[in-house]
């Protein structure tokens, strides 16, 4: 999923967990790349749903 928000133009926050982790910079960036095709409010909220999963085309691994 990092790899995507990379992709979009959304990884310019940075965070402190592991790279297998998903910390408070990983969040924001979630969040940033949410509300780019419009997302707001709950669905802007940084924590992956499968809807905007979906959206941003994660590959399943």
């Amino acid at each position: 999923m990092l790899g995507r928000l990379v992709a979009e133009g959304c990884d310019r926050y940075t965070s402190g967990a592991r790279l297998d982790a998903w910390g408070a910079g990983e969040v924001r960036s979630y969040t940033a790349w949410q509300q780019k095709p419009g997302f707001v409010g709950s669905a802007a909220d940084g924590v992956p749903g499968p809807f905007s999963r979906d959206r941003l085309e994660v590959p399943d691994v």
